[in-house]
């Protein structure tokens, strides 16, 4: 017996955004999963899961939202509705978004109000059994981003860890040759040679050192034979065996002169030490610097020639071997300890903006983590605390595993809904799995996708993508409107390339041809000539564009644009008047947000300087931020306390700020 699937039920998936963003990919992945539970739950029942069936529906509708995420006048968000159209069995989607500002008119947006009833007073927490090192690294964090930096640190700095205690261990087991001795040993193939692989006893090597900085070396010995036959003595004392392949990799990162794009160095700010690389080189010869915890800064190649000299002492390796013996007691109050000057108040520019703010450290992260990390807990060996250390989960699976205990508590609220006497039925989000057979889809119909490419301009560079999109039997884009479908054509090349034929039925259903009225592209709004302020109703605007043959160029011209908008030119107008008196120059830029709507990134500004006597203070920037995650849009008024204020003119579709 078939099973029918009430198609006004609201079906909501919940997931964690910091770590799991949404994207149009992932929407697109998500919704192909939803159309291949409908068909399951509408099929006959044999397939066991879901996942086995195939959609069913011959045209899909999506409504959706302005959201970066969702603009259809997006590259990016096309292309992923195209890889939904092309294993989605459809003969038609359509896709259409509301007016900005306007998304709860959406048909999606109206079980908004119940899902809000269903979390209401409600509190949430991590999993009680959250590890506490997980803990440590969180605490003080805010923001996403801040989370997400933290996360990737800490991820960063357990491999380097892990990197220095097995150095030490080999050290403490005498598994690499002593330095000096000519031979160790019987085994021939230990023996060290004077060249090998082209190179030789005494030729010298430099390697950064994440959270360590720049280092000498010498290869002083050879065995040959071994995987890492390369034992490199440093003049910190320290020493490690390197492959081949390794010392080509070093030997490529030294040979980057300084201040050249891929140059690395370290950095110290206030206490800690922050890896850094050149990203970019600006026109005025100043150098674009990622930082480890994803900030980016600018400096000039003279400073960079300072940083390129720049140790960590509190972490050179002789500096963290406190004693040989993994059972000598340490203190936990010595872990926290460390060396280093005060907090330093240094000038550098954003590159974002020419800020004034010294850089400061987040969470307990970089040098005082890996210090901590490195030093053997009392009673226990060097080799059980890094086995240990290797066993944990990465951070992003540890955060994924805390979350899932607030998720599930939400999920279990929603299910116990009702939308007029209807379950809310709750579904897991999509996973990378999922977007991967989207991907795939899209790699199968053009080689040549690429998901970086996500500019109009760059669209020529997947040809046959270039080709449906600008093809006018398969596709029709609007700035509300974006539509894909099969043609009834014999020989197209598109079609014969998705590899399938067109599914609907050929038959008349209410006096109109079910297939003729699947692929019939959406009718556009005619306006009503005999009132200037309306629109003619659907059936007549159909009838209009059928018998006067209206173009699809002369239709666009029908829709409004917020440019010839009377009431919208007079909010601009009084916006304007809101931005006097403020300065909107780079060095008044504390803070970024994008906007929901376009996805364009808009300035927080401030007269004066975070944390000064006049300015706002850095709990009040980060709660702002904090709050404009959840949502904003250009030309939206903020929470102006501490001074923090936007540009209230700008609207959508504006250039980004710059100076």
């Amino acid at each position: 017996t078939a099973k029918i699937v009430d198609p006004f039920c609201a079906y909501v998936a919940v997931h964690d955004a910091t770590l799991d963003p949404s994207s149009g990919m992932k929407y697109a992945a998500h919704f192909h999963t939803f159309l291949k539970y409908l068909a399951y739950e509408n099929g006959s029942g044999d397939e066991t899961n879901y996942e086995q069936v195939e959609p069913l529906a011959y045209m899909v509708l999506i409504e959706c939202d302005g959201g970066p995420d969702h603009n259809l006048t997006f590259l990016s968000n096309q292309i992923a509705l195209l890889g939904l159209f092309l294993i989605g069995c459809m003969d038609k989607l359509l896709a259409t978004r509301g007016c900005p500002g306007l998304s709860y008119l959406n048909t999606a947006e109206r079980p908004m109000s119940l899902l809000n009833y269903g979390i209401s007073s409600l509190s949430l927490m991590l999993d009680p059994d959250t590890p506490e090192w997980l803990r440590n690294i969180l605490s003080g964090v805010s923001t996403m981003k801040a989370v997400r930096n933290v996360i990737a640190q800490y991820d960063d700095v357990i491999k380097e860890s892990i990197s220095t205690l097995g150095r030490r261990l080999a050290r403490l087991n005498k598994v690499t040759v002593d330095v000096g001795s000519d031979s160790e040993g019987s085994d021939e193939d230990s023996v060290p040679e004077n060249t090998y692989l082209g190179f030789t006893i005494g030729d010298t090597v430099q390697k950064f050192f994440a959270f360590y900085g720049w280092f000498n070396g010498v290869i002083s010995a050879i065995k040959r034979g071994n995987i890492k036959c390369f034992h490199v003595l440093y003049t910190d004392g320290d020493f490690e065996d390197l492959s081949r392949g390794e010392i080509d990799i070093i030997t490529k990162e030294s040979d980057i002169t300084i201040g050249g794009e891929g140059f690395k160095f370290l950095k110290k700010f206030g206490r800690n030490y922050f890896n850094g690389v050149v990203r970019k080189i600006l026109p005025n010869k100043k150098r674009v610097c990622e930082f480890n915890d994803g900030e980016h800064k600018q400096y000039s190649l003279k400073q960079l020639e300072g940083f390129a000299t720049t140790i960590n002492p509190t972490l050179a390796p002789q500096a963290m071997e406190t004693q040989e013996d993994e059972n000598e007691e340490s203190s936990d109050d010595d872990a926290d300890e460390v060396d280093g000057d005060e907090d330093e108040q240094e000038q550098e520019a954003d590159s974002h903006a020419a800020t004034k703010s010294a850089k400061k450290p987040t969470a307990m992260l970089s040098g005082n983590l890996l210090k901590k990390l490195v030093r053997v807990p009392l009673n226990m060996s060097l080799e059980t605390h890094m086995e240990n250390l290797k066993a944990r989960p990465s951070a992003a699976e540890a955060y994924a595993a805390a979350m899932s205990y607030p998720r599930n508590i939400v999920e279990n609220r929603f299910q116990d809904l009702e939308l007029d006497g209807r379950p809310v039925v709750v579904m897991p989000y999509a996973t990378e799995e999922n977007v991967k057979v989207v991907t795939d889809a899209l790699k199968e119909f053009d080689s040549s996708y690429d998901p970086k490419l996500r500019s109009k301009s760059q669209l020529r560079n997947m040809p046959f993508i270039e080709e449906f999109l600008t093809s006018p039997d398969h596709c029709r884009i609007t700035p509300f409107t974006f539509e894909l479908r099969m043609c009834d054509e014999q020989g197209c090349k598109i079609c014969a390339r998705i590899k399938r034929k067109i599914r609907t039925p050929d038959v008349e259903v209410d006096g109109y041809n079910l297939r003729e009225e699947v692929l019939r592209w959406q009718d556009l709004p005619v306006p009503n000539p005999f009132d200037n302020d309306h629109y003619l109703p659907a059936k007549e605007a159909r009838v209009h564009i059928d018998t006067k043959g209206v173009s699809l160029e002369a239709l666009k011209q029908f829709i409004p644009t917020s440019k010839g908008d009377s009431e919208e030119q007079k909010a601009v107008k009084y916006s304007k008047t809101l931005d006097k008196g403020h300065s909107f120059a780079a060095s008044k830029l504390r803070a970024t947000v994008p906007c929901d709507s376009c996805g364009a990134v808009r300035c927080i500004f401030s007269d004066n300087d975070v944390d000064t006597k006049k300015g706002p203070s850095t709990i009040i920037l980060e709660r702002l931020v904090g709050q404009l995650e959840n949502g904003y849009i250009c030309g939206n008024p903020i929470n102006e306390e501490g001074g923090l204020f936007v540009k209230m003119q700008i609207r959508c579709g504006d250039f980004i700020e710059s100076q």
